[in-house]
């Protein structure tokens, strides 16, 4: 049996993308909820987390003085990203007369015309009639929930950019044990010294997933700080020490830069590769 579909949706305007038959149509990601606060919030998450993205690859630049928005492929869009009310079934009380698969924009990412910004006002006061209809609570601040969203998803961003980043510039050392981390820490401070710089993710392996703090890696950061400054101390204007935390997993990020003269770690000479650290011979102190 065919459940009955709520009075709203809501749908999420982004992009035109072609079938494997050359059809050209525009990408419509439609959120239908019982709960239509449920799937308002979630169409808007959607919509914000599309033009971050967009953002992030260079595809929308908005200037800081003028607010004017730009997208860099406008043929692949219709005008931009936009978010629209859909009533689902015809409706005519309390004032409100609207045929099935009508859409009202309520809000769009990209610069309006006179006549679009009137029509998304008449957009956020008919939603505001369906939300009174309803009779479910429409505040101001509906989004409210939006700016978490997009800071969870700039952090995670973080996350994913840290994880992805070339072995040739980061090293993950996840204290599992103490005395081959301390070790490896070591050995890679001496080569992101000798090289070109780099990062020292301390307190989680590659994969970015331990969330437990096991190590207690804040705790420890005071004598992982120390250690580094006391075994390099001609060096140790060269390193930037910062606890993070990004989506529970914690760490001690460390950033060396390049020094200028040869560094040794236990009379060893390191230099940092794709490979990791690499032990050069020739250039040992014996």
């Amino acid at each position: 049996m065919q459940t009955k579909k709520p009075l709203i949706s809501y749908v999420v305007k982004t992009q035109y993308v072609i079938n494997n038959v050359g059809l050209k149509t525009l990408y419509l990601k439609v959120f239908t909820d019982e709960n239509i606060v449920n799937a308002r919030n979630k169409a808007f998450e959607y919509y914000k987390t599309a033009i971050h993205v967009l953002e992030s690859e260079g595809e929308i630049t908005k200037d800081a003085n003028s607010e004017k928005i730009t997208y860099k492929n406008p043929e692949n869009y219709d005008q931009g990203i936009g978010i629209y009310l859909r009533i689902n079934e015809d409706v005519n009380k309390f004032g409100i007369a609207d045929k099935a698969e009508t859409k009202y924009m309520i809000e769009a990412h990209y610069n309006l015309s006179h006549r679009e910004a009137r029509s998304m006002k008449v957009g956020n006061e008919t939603e505001r009639k369906y939300f009174e209809l309803l009779k479910l609570k429409f505040e101001q601040d509906q989004n409210n929930k939006i700016p978490f969203s997009a800071r969870r998803l700039g952090l995670l961003a973080e996350l994913n950019r840290i994880k992805s980043t070339s072995f040739e510039k980061i090293d993950f050392v996840d204290y599992r044990d103490r005395e081959e981390s301390v070790e490896q820490l070591l050995e890679s401070t001496c080569a992101f010294l000798n090289t070109n710089g780099g990062t020292i993710i301390f307190g989680q392996n590659p994969s970015m997933d331990d969330d437990k703090d096991l190590h207690n890696i804040f705790g420890n950061a005071f004598i992982i700080e120390k250690l580094l400054t006391t075994s390099f101390p001609k060096e140790k204007q060269h390193f930037t020490f910062n606890k993070r935390n990004l989506l529970g997993y914690q760490f001690l990020e460390i950033t060396i830069n390049k020094n200028e003269t040869d560094c040794f770690y236990g009379g060893h000479f390191y230099y940092r590769c794709a490979v990791g650290n690499i032990l050069d011979i020739d250039r040992n102190c014996l």
